[in-house]
């Protein structure tokens, strides 16, 4: 019995062993992959506003010697102006329908790509 009991020690420590070197492998990968899990990035710009039949500015814009990307999006009697920095995926072209709605409140928009993220240059972080 107790042979027994040292068998099945033996086989717990080796299974614990056996799931720490698997957590561990899994956390190196997220460690390293952790900017592509961050800041999933999109270059693809398919659209623009003039797609909504909208005029626009384009504009690239020298930001710490890189290039900054943003659409100036005026509106005809515009209450006022509007920064508009997107969220953490896509880029200025999958955001034309929130542009829309600060359009629908008489709002000049000023928006903009983060660096790495559709035609800015930079890597994001």
């Amino acid at each position: 019995m107790l042979q027994s009991l040292f068998a099945r020690t033996k086989l717990l420590r080796r299974f614990l062993f056996l799931i720490a070197i698997a957590c561990a492998g899994f956390l190196m990968l997220i460690t390293f992959f952790q900017d592509k899990l961050l800041f999933p990035l999109s270059k693809v710009m398919d659209r623009d506003p003039g797609a909504f039949g909208w005029e626009y500015e384009d504009l690239h814009l020298d930001v710490d010697g890189y290039k900054t990307h943003g659409w100036y999006i005026p509106i005809e009697n515009a209450r006022g102006t509007v920064i508009f920095s997107h969220g953490n995926a896509g880029n200025l072209a999958g955001r034309l329908e929130s542009i829309s709605l600060l359009r629908h409140f008489k709002l000049n928009v000023l928006a903009y790509d983060y660096g790495g993220y559709g035609h800015s240059t930079v890597k994001p972080g």
